[in-house]
């Protein structure tokens, strides 16, 4: 299975900070290693960042010294229309098509087990004592067989929060489900834009629930993951 990681936004969540995804915890592993580390040496890696970034702070020579050929960058020169945009290109430069993917949110941490098809990795408000961001996050609807219905961009819609991973079985269905949505005129496109989509196109999507999920998408809470874990 391939891997792909989105890390081309301008983590605005993060004032006066470096890309969020470069930051290091308290181990003194970046964002994106922590994120990635399950996967690494057991799937194939694709991170995407911006060529800015990549020339202020050389995070691809950082990766090629580390990681060799187990983690592959691709550099995108200009800022994107959103996560699901830079999948797209990502894919496209890395010639992915009939093979299944997961994409994964360089900003949450969780585990997962493998499942075949497509599924949207969740968790449940009920199994946090605290979540912060609700307003910000994605939710599903799904029936009694774990059968996503509906998936909302910001909208509390159900108790079942997006954790930022999607698998699709095949590189095609992504692309050719954003293709049909170039000219939707929305701000900025996510990758819940084209699930909603293949929902409405009858493609079956399934609910995964993870373990261990944990939240670092702003400034606050990476600190507070970060303070919690040197206790």
């Amino acid at each position: 299975m391939e891997i792909i990681m989105p890390a081309v936004g301008l983590s605005t969540r993060f004032p006066n900070m470096r890309p969020k995804y470069t930051l290091t915890d308290f181990s003194g592993k970046m964002m994106f290693e922590r994120s990635l580390e399950s996967f690494i040496g057991k799937h194939n890696i694709t991170i995407g960042i911006l060529q800015e970034h990549n020339d202020k702070y050389h995070i691809s020579d950082y990766i090629k010294s580390e990681y060799g050929n187990a983690i592959k960058v691709v550099v995108i020169a200009q800022p994107t229309a959103g996560p699901a945009d830079t999948v797209y290109q990502m894919l496209n430069r890395i010639g992915l098509t009939h093979e299944e993917f997961l994409i994964k949110d360089c900003d949450s941490f969780f585990n997962h087990d493998y499942e075949l098809g497509n599924y949207i990795c969740v968790s449940n408000i009920n199994d946090h004592a605290i979540l912060k961001r609700l307003g910000s996050k994605s939710f599903i609807v799904s029936n009694n067989q774990g059968i996503v219905t509906s998936i909302v961009e910001k909208q509390v819609v159900s108790n079942k929060f997006c954790v930022g991973g999607y698998k699709f079985e095949s590189a095609n269905l992504f692309m050719s489900v954003f293709d049909k949505l170039t000219n939707v005129p929305v701000k900025e496109m996510f990758v819940s834009h084209v699930i909603e989509e293949c929902l409405n196109l009858g493609v079956i999507f399934k609910e995964s629930a993870v373990r261990n999920y944990v939240d670092v998408g702003t400034a606050e809470e990476w600190f507070e993951y970060n303070d919690k874990s040197v206790i």
